[in-house]
């Protein structure tokens, strides 16, 4: 093939079919890197309905990273590698979260003001003498540098992921 382009180099015909596809090529790649993103500002992953803003991904790459930090017990690990390495396994996950998430808006799982208030509430991380607590809720957020917002989203996309893989699992057994 490449002999035959060869031997037609001179051949206008082939020169325009050439320049029509670097044309192409160039509209299209600057377009999408010129144009309107498909993403609205502020917004890391989307798939479908289903949306990770940044600032909580990029909070959540920080406490990865500090917790992977402080499982090595100060063991020297290039900090490119280690960046590497944390993003990569926090890609991943993130990707299947928000493939579920985004099937369970689909399908029209949804989680209900109610249903969201009891599971936080029940959280046993949120209380204190077997009680919602507050100040445990706002402590525990702000260790882990989390919104309340932020915290919320979470915990929603969770319930409905749990929603959506109830009937798999309930099968499996």
């Amino acid at each position: 093939m490449l002999e035959f382009f060869r031997s037609r180099k001179d051949s206008y015909v082939l020169k325009g079919f050439l320049g029509l596809i670097a044309l192409s090529f160039g509209i299209w790649g600057v377009g999408d890197f010129m144009g309107a993103s498909s993403l609205a500002p502020g917004i890391f992953l989307k798939a479908g309905k289903a949306q990770l803003p940044t600032p909580l991904v990029q909070r959540r790459f920080d406490s990865e990273l500090n917790r992977f930090r402080d499982a090595m017990g100060g063991r020297a690990i290039p900090d490119d590698i280690l960046k590497r390495s944390v993003m990569s396994t926090m890609m991943e996950d993130l990707n299947r979260s928000i493939v579920l998430d985004a099937a369970a808006i689909d399908i029209g799982i949804s989680v209900s003001r109610e249903e969201l208030r009891d599971t936080i509430m029940n959280n046993p991380t949120f209380q204190r003498d077997g009680t919602f607590s507050q100040m445990q809720f706002d402590q525990v957020l702000t260790e882990n540098r989390l919104s309340e917002a932020g915290y919320v989203q979470l915990a929603e996309t969770d319930l409905r992921s749990s929603a959506l893989m109830q009937p798999t699992a309930a099968n499996a057994e």
